[in-house]
């Protein structure tokens, strides 16, 4: 019984993703994780040239252009396959 559980969380985490062209691609070289306790926020932003002085210190500007939410069971199938990708990177590296 305990497999045909596993194999219907597999079945439900296959999915197919569409790819559409009017979504734009997004570039971020800059990311601020945060969490409320019931869900994990990703905030992408992208630095800006320059800079703003703040408390008598420069700092760079960084405007959100991305916010997503999710719930944390996500974020830790989200954390094992960042580092399954990561493994997959390392290993290609050396190639």
């Amino acid at each position: 019984m305990l497999d045909n559980i596993k194999n219907e969380k597999a079945q439900d985490l296959l999915f197919n993703i569409l790819v559409t062209p009017g979504i734009p691609t997004l570039f971020s070289d800059a990311i601020n994780i945060e969490t409320d306790g019931e869900v994990v926020i990703f905030n992408f932003a992208q630095t800006l040239p320059g800079t703003v002085v703040i408390d008598g210190k420069d700092a760079k500007q960084a405007p959100i252009i991305a916010r997503i939410a999710i719930s944390n069971e996500h974020f830790k199938r989200f954390l094992s396959l960042c580092s399954t990708t990561s493994e997959t990177l390392n290993k290609n590296k050396g190639d």
